[in-house]
């Protein structure tokens, strides 16, 4: 409940995620209290990720630099 504060919170910074079929775009994927952040391009991710550090630590949360993990996918559409 306390994590679902601090999304919400980041969330109206308008985080630029990836797009889908739909013409929706998804900027977060949460389970239970672990989050992964999408965005389409380095420069999107790098500020989401500075964004949600610095909301986080409005509500004394810190983000767990040992376990971030960056995964990237290069490719087009099929």
């Amino acid at each position: 409940m306390y994590m679902d504060h601090m999304v919400k919170e980041w969330q109206k910074m308008k985080p630029k995620g990836i797009k889908t079929d739909r013409r929706q775009e998804i900027s977060t994927v949460l389970f239970a209290d672990d989050q992964a952040v999408l965005a389409e391009t380095e420069d999107d991710l790098q500020r989401s990720m500075y964004n949600l550090t610095k909301t986080s630590e409005k509500y004394d949360m810190r983000i767990s630099s040992e376990k971030t993990k960056t995964m990237a996918f290069k490719g087009k559409e099929p």
